[in-house]
């Protein structure tokens, strides 16, 4: 797409181009514990620096930990990445986050299922035992 540049009382010009895809989980995958969103390659062909930015909505985006590319702007509902092209082509990435407290808590309940579950098998090996005795 070519875009026109328009400056004002004679400062740079400056050009700014929205794309927004309606679908449920376009370029975005996230429950709880961990979230992806994708970065898609741009390619830019003219003077200038120019300013690229990504935004998704993501439920809870703050409580996410993005270290692997960190956001530009997040809150609870959105986050968004921002990439300075210094060179014509910037390549597609994804940036993941990982919920710290989401993470703890589905530890926590497959701790809780484990134990559940092996004290349920020892229940079942106590009760084979005592049938046993009792034929006895």
């Amino acid at each position: 797409m070519t875009l026109a540049f328009s400056s004002v009382g004679g400062s740079p010009g400056k050009a700014t181009v929205d794309f927004f895809v309606k679908a449920r989980s376009f370029g975005v995958a996230y429950n709880g514990i961990t979230a992806s969103a994708a970065i898609p390659e741009f390619i830019y062909r003219g003077p200038g620096t120019p300013i690229f930015l990504v935004g998704y909505d993501i439920p809870s985006a703050a409580s996410y930990d993005w270290s692997s590319f960190p956001t530009a702007a997040v809150n609870n509902r959105t986050a968004s990445w921002q990439e300075d092209l210094t060179t014509v082509d910037s390549p597609g990435r994804a940036a993941v986050g990982i919920n710290p407290a989401g993470q703890a808590n589905h530890d926590n309940k497959t701790f809780i299922a484990g134990a559940l579950v092996g004290l349920a098998g020892a229940a079942i090996l106590s009760a084979i035992q005592e049938a046993l005795h009792a034929s006895d």
